[in-house]
């Protein structure tokens, strides 16, 4: 079934995608990230870290970390801007078990924290829009050790930029129809098909799909849930909407979850 956009194309804005790790500092612009980076960081190669965060930005990495357990774990400092509804952190490549803490205390305490997630190497969710600037802490911590790590970071709606999702790894707390996000999904060798569900939310959302950030003509939708081939070359964009509302507009949703699988 293809979709009819229910508002102004000028209107839609787009997310954050560097899949790619990025950079050879420690902290580099990932993506479609354009902002000069700041002069706030140097070589990675540590002594030891410092107890005192590292400011990063939305779609910037910071690469070459490294830690054994019982030293000072990396800690950064990453502000959102107003309007955001999703973030991502992964501790990508490398070797060994980073474990990902990210908390808007930057004390690390779970009392204290309205956003709290501990992961061996991703958090992510999405909440309500932010009404006014919020700054989250990272720390790449480990029990026993791991190097060459790099940390990437994601945060929407950013223009012209999507966040990538792992297969098996939901987005939880989906809510709109304002402030639309993008995602794609991290598809593992030798797949020839991506699944896509939304599940368990309210309001009235529905899946979509689209292969442009520019042209939404040929977006396409089949309710909550899609397979679709893969297919070499091509990029698929998806999206929660909300189904189409009566006369005073779309119907808002909350809470929903968004998760890819393959096979």
């Amino acid at each position: 079934m293809k979709y009819a956009e229910q508002r102004s194309f000028s209107s839609v804005r787009v997310i954050a995608l560097a899949a790619a790790l990025c950079g050879s500092l420690v902290v580099t612009a990932c993506g479609g990230g354009s902002d000069a980076l700041d002069a706030v960081a140097k070589a990675t190669a540590k002594s030891a870290y410092s107890p005192f965060p590292t400011t990063i930005q939305p779609g910037q990495s910071a690469s070459n970390l490294s830690l054994s357990a019982g030293e000072t774990a990396p800690r950064f400092a990453l502000t959102l801007p107003v309007g955001t509804t999703a973030v991502k952190i992964e501790a990508a490549g490398g070797t060994g078990s980073p474990a990902v803490t990210l908390s808007s205390d930057p004390n690390f305490g779970s009392s204290n924290s309205d956003m709290i997630c501990v992961n061996s190497r991703t958090c992510q969710w999405a909440f309500a829009p932010l009404t006014a600037t919020k700054t989250i802490y990272i720390m790449v911590g480990t029990q026993s050790s791991y190097s060459n790590v790099t940390l990437n970071t994601f945060a929407g709606p950013q223009p012209n930029q999507v966040i990538p999702l792992n297969i098996g790894e939901p987005m939880s707390g989906l809510s709109g129809p304002a402030n639309r996000v993008y995602f794609t999904f991290n598809v593992p060798a030798g797949a020839s098909q991506v699944g896509v569900a939304l599940t368990a939310g309210d309001g009235n959302a529905q899946l979509l799909e689209t292969e442009s950030l520019t042209d939404f003509s040929a977006a396409y939708t089949s309710g909550t849930s899609m397979m679709l081939p893969i297919v070499a070359g091509k990029t698929y964009y998806f999206f929660p909407d909300s189904v189409k509302g009566n006369s005073s507009g779309p119907v808002p949703f909350n809470n929903y979850t968004m998760t890819g699988y393959a096979q």
